[in-house]
Order: structure tokens, then C-alpha cells, then sequence
């Protein structure tokens, strides 16, 4: 079985706004609490969880259910995170759509600007997902890899084949499955000395889930 190597949980600074923002699968009194924090953060970090769920308007247990869904042990984590994002959360004065930044009455100094805000946040998000750590976990991973194997899907196809090219420069065995079929006979057909990467946006894809899914490919967190 093949080893997935997952970095959004440990190791590193994640970029709570960002994570806030994604999580899916929410009830409708937990988002009302994510909706408070990404108001309220400075709100947050000063107050203990009574007083955050009398202002939220929010059960206490709700606080501690999606502490939970973000992986903490208790506030104090969100609270040392919200700290750590602050700061590149606030340099975000005018957010813009990023799915959609630019649009038919921009004009071009405003088509420059959104194309200038889309390529700064996502060097501030890179930035922040990633640590000295991390990285070496990373480096000791791929090294350690007989054949990696990436599975993805639409535009990120030619990234992952770029990745390819660049890996059998220097005499790396990587796997870029295209179609579906090939993706499930791919993870099938995974071995131990194996490693998995699935790039998606958010997680989002049909075959992300069945490939994650796959009794032959594990999580590893690091």
C-alpha cells in the first residue's frame, strides 16, 4: 500500500482563515460560529468560551464540536493559530473573489490590482502552509519513494507532468494517471514503497475520495 503523506493537519502554521473558510459539513449553529470568528478574531483571542458562545449566540458544546473538526485540543490552539493568521488576514484590506477576480466592468488598473491580490495571497497562503519542518518531512518522504505517484485532475494534470519531468531528470520514477480508469488501476496496484500525493481544490473531485478512500493508500501525518 502506498503512503499518503497529509500536510493540513500537522506540522507547519495552517492559514486558519483559509481552513475556516473550507471546512464542509458544518450545522447550521457551527457555522454560525465560523462565521463570528473570521468577523471577530481579535474577539476570540481575549475571551474564554462562555463569553464567545453568549456572543455568538452559540452553545458552548458547539465551540468544542468544531474545535474538534479542526483538529484541536482545546481554544488555545485556535486561539495560538488565529494569532499566527492575523496578521496576513488583515493585509487582505479588500478581498476579492479568487475564483472569480476578475470581471467584465474591471477596468485595467482594477484587472492589474485583483491579478496583483490574487498572486500576493496565494504566496502569503503558501508562505504559512509550510514550515522548515514540514519540509523536511517532505524531502525524507520523496527521497525515501521507490515510484510517486500523483493523482489529479483538469489544469493541474500539466503541473503534475511538469513535476514528472522534472523528477526523471534526476532519475525519480514518477506516475501521472490521466483518466479515471487508470487513476483506480494506479492506487490498486499501489506497494509500500509508494507515495501518493492528490492534488485537488479543497478536496473536491469525484474520484479524490475514492482514491483517498483506497485501502492501499494510507494517511500519514506528519
Amino acid at each position: 500500500m502506498a503512503h499518503f503523506f497529509n500536510t493540513s493537519i500537522k506540522g507547519g502554521i495552517f492559514l486558519i482563515f483559509t481552513k475556516l473558510k473550507n471546512l464542509e459539513q458544518l450545522t447550521t449553529s457551527e457555522q454560525t460560529l465560523v462565521d463570528y470568528i473570521l468577523a471577530n478574531p481579535n474577539f476570540i483571542l481575549k475571551n474564554d468560551p462562555t463569553t464567545i458562545s453568549e456572543e455568538a449566540f452559540v452553545s458552548v458544546s458547539t465551540i468544542y464540536r468544531l474545535l474538534n473538526k479542526l483538529n484541536f485540543n482545546g481554544l488555545n490552539d485556535l486561539k495560538v493559530q488565529l494569532a499566527r493568521g492575523l496578521n496576513s488576514y488583515k493585509d487582505m484590506s479588500d478581498p476579492i473573489d479568487i475564483n472569480y477576480p476578475i470581471i467584465e466592468e474591471d477596468t485595467h488598473y482594477q484587472l492589474m490590482r485583483n491579478l496583483r491580490s490574487v498572486y500576493t495571497e496565494t504566496l502569503t497562503d503558501t508562505f504559512n502552509l509550510n514550515s522548515p519542518v514540514l519540509l523536511s518531512q517532505l524531502e525524507r518522504v520523496l527521497t525515501n519513494a521507490q515510484t510517486i505517484e500523483i493523482f489529479t485532475s483538469s489544469a493541474n494534470i500539466y503541473l503534475a507532468k511538469n513535476f514528472q519531468f522534472q523528477m526523471q531528470e534526476i532519475g525519480r520514477n514518477v506516475l501521472v494517471p490521466i483518466d479515471e480508469y487508470m487513476q483506480r488501476l494506479t492506487a490498486a496496484n499501489s506497494t509500500p514503497d509508494h507515495l501518493a500525493i492528490v492534488i485537488s481544490f479543497g478536496g473536491r473531485g469525484a474520484i479524490v475520495q475514492e482514491i483517498l478512500g483506497n485501502r492501499k493508500i494510507v494517511w500519514k501525518e506528519g
